[in-house]
């Protein structure tokens, strides 16, 4: 519990100054946002919900590729405040819809995750190394990550 304490002030603490850091070029766009969720897990247990603090880094070309990282904290809300796991995933595909795939840990040790990241939503699974899938979707605060400004020449 102490670990998710001071992970979860971590990101609160750079979450201000990340929310809108953004790095532009001609032909890519690179952005760090916080974010917060919800989410609904489903599998070997009784459904629960989490909330989700995390930060993700993605780079927007000016096809609208993306490709990027995200880190989480996910805390227990059913049953009062706890620790369910951190979790740290690679993204790729375009600004409004990505594939993710990573690893975690949490309560039952190490999990590698997979799911896909949309603007407002997401959703995976995680697959605990000692054995179990547990599913989940969530909401959360993100919109579509910008492309590249168009540049404006004058004459």
């Amino acid at each position: 519990m102490r670990t998710a304490a001071i992970i979860a002030a971590a990101l609160i603490a750079v979450a201000p100054a990340a929310a809108s850091a953004q790095v532009g070029s001609s032909n890519a766009n690179t952005e760090t946002r916080a974010f917060v969720g919800l989410n609904w897990a489903f599998g070997a247990g009784p459904p629960r919900a989490d909330g989700v603090l995390g930060v993700a880094r993605v780079r927007t070309k000016a096809n609208d590729n993306s490709r990027g990282v995200r880190a989480s904290v996910n805390i227990g809300l059913t049953d009062g405040f706890s620790f369910r796991g951190v979790r740290l995933t690679g993204m790729t595909g375009k600004n409004n819809a990505m594939a993710e795939a990573g690893v975690g840990f949490g309560n039952d040790g190490l999990f590698g995750t997979a799911g896909f990241w949309a603007p407002h939503v997401h959703g995976g699974a995680d697959f605990n190394f000692g054995g179990g899938v547990e599913g989940y979707f969530g909401l959360h605060s993100q919109g579509e990550w910008d492309g590249p400004a168009e540049e404006q020449f004058e004459r």
